[in-house]
């Protein structure tokens, strides 16, 4: 197997990305390459969760550390489960695949995956957005554009 045609699919746990994982399988079916699913897991995400339930009272007299693990073991078990759909999708397109699951910043495991996967390309799905909430948010695939050292294709979701 060739490894500079690895193609490096980035999903979430928090969105759907049906037309990016579709996309992806052509891709690795096209380059005849293998297809690194990565589902990184934001380990800030919980935390602002965690923070609007406590605030509205939600979670009660429930520490907020076993808040943060439940859901972070929810991501988890989602994440899990998401990536091995995908492999078994490769699978049954005769590509080769695997899945990673990672915890941390979407953009550095993002650029950490692409360089030690030796990626040729990186996938990722953006869901649409406006131009201002882009502008006042930020961009975490436009982040991984400019830093990634291979082509990336954004494929919008939805």
């Amino acid at each position: 197997m060739n490894s500079d045609r690895n193609i490096l699919l980035v999903i979430s746990t928090t969105r759907e990305s049906p037309r990016t994982i579709d996309y992806a399988l052509r891709r690795a079916q096209e380059l005849k390459g293998k297809l690194v699913a990565l589902c990184v897991i934001d380990t800030a995400l919980p935390n602002s969760i965690v923070e609007k339930l406590a605030d509205s009272g939600f979670v009660g007299d429930k520490p907020g550390e076993e808040v943060y693990a439940e859901i972070m073991e929810e991501y988890e078990q989602r994440g899990e489960k998401k990536l091995a759909e995908i492999v078994e999708a490769a699978r049954k397109n005769v590509i080769p695949a695997k899945g990673v699951l990672k915890k941390g910043d979407l953009i550095e495991e993002c650029l950490k995956a692409a360089q030690e996967e030796k990626a040729a390309v990186v996938i990722v799905g953006r869901k649409k957005m406006s131009k201002l909430s882009r502008f006042i948010f930020g961009s975490p695939i436009q982040k991984i554009e400019e830093n990634c050292r291979c082509p990336v294709e954004v494929i919008e979701e939805n």
